[in-house]
């Protein structure tokens, strides 16, 4: 799965989600604006933040998206 040309925000958001569940950050990146995935490795910084909080609700909840 990744961002494709045309895909609606809805497409994305789902996108988004369903790559954190899957553990592919690579991926989930392209689902944030460019200039906040520079940040993504950078502590404290939002994109880190989303992905830090989100991978470990996954792996504590075993959460499951139903769409």
């Amino acid at each position: 799965m990744s961002v494709k040309p045309g895909m609606s925000a809805k497409e994305i958001a789902i996108l988004h989600y369903k790559l954190m569940m899957e553990n592919n950050k690579e991926e989930w990146l392209k689902t944030i604006r460019k200039r906040l995935r520079d940040k993504a490795e950078r502590y404290g910084s939002g994109p880190y933040f989303w992905w830090d909080t989100g991978r470990k609700r996954v792996d504590e909840q075993k959460m499951s998206l139903q769409v």
